[in-house]
């Protein structure tokens, strides 16, 4: 992982993808807004992390977790797993945002993984906002997840 100030006048901090295809996370910011990278309490099994605050003009201090899921990880370990970070993020500081590529389809109420996702949400009070597919083929991957006490992010 590392960070950058890229030319364009935009920050850059991201992590290192651990599979030789896909994968890998970053936040990118314009100049003017801070990026202080956080270190994860434990480092996931399940998924790719990148955990960071960003400050800046008239943005609240928002803590922002951007995770991927590899097609490869077992979805109900990922489940469990994001239960714990969940947790970890309750107690932190700033406005918790959590998004990224879950690669699980949130739209399939059948499937046991989408199950177990909505029920971790509803019992930790976090939402869920996108609504429309985000994949070319179709399916719900990407999502956008908020306490429930936070405001909810504009598209």
């Amino acid at each position: 992982g590392g960070s950058s100030d890229l030319s364009s006048g935009i920050n850059a901090e991201y992590g290192t993808a651990r599979e030789s295809r896909g994968g890998g996370v970053a936040i990118l910011a314009k100049s003017t807004l801070k990026i202080l990278h956080s270190k994860l309490p434990y480092l996931p099994k399940t998924f790719e992390c990148l955990e960071a605050t960003v400050e800046g003009a008239n943005l609240q201090k928002t803590r922002f977790s951007v995770v991927y899921r590899p097609p490869s990880s077992s979805k109900s370990e990922f489940v469990s797993e994001l239960g714990d970070y969940i947790s970890s993020l309750s107690s932190k500081g700033g406005h918790p945002l959590l998004l990224g590529d879950f690669n699980i389809r949130a739209e399939d109420d059948d499937d046991p993984a989408t199950k177990a996702l909505h029920e971790l949400l509803l019992d930790e009070r976090w939402s869920q906002h996108i609504e429309d597919p985000t994949h070319q083929a179709g399916g719900t991957l990407d999502l956008v997840i908020t306490r429930e006490d936070e405001t909810t992010p504009s598209p």
